[in-house]
């Protein structure tokens, strides 16, 4: 079974930011976080049994960064 992800415009200006500061910050970690990100939207749509929720909505943190996907 898969679910939709939803990823709403404010989510992709963050992201975007966040990219360019990893990039800034050393190069090629920028897209190091934007696969990890894929994986989690990957693995919320994928797996939906295996994410943690609350209330209605799953979340599930992104591999290796400080940030959680809801």
């Amino acid at each position: 079974m898969s679910l939709p992800v939803m990823v709403l415009p404010e989510a992709t200006a963050e992201v975007g930011e966040i990219f360019r500061w990893y990039e800034k910050s050393k190069p090629g970690l920028g897209f190091r976080f934007q696969e990890a990100l894929q994986m989690c939207y990957e693995d919320l749509a994928r797996l939906p049994s295996m994410q943690k929720r609350k209330g209605e909505y799953r979340h599930a943190l992104v591999e290796g960064f400080p940030y959680r996907v809801v």
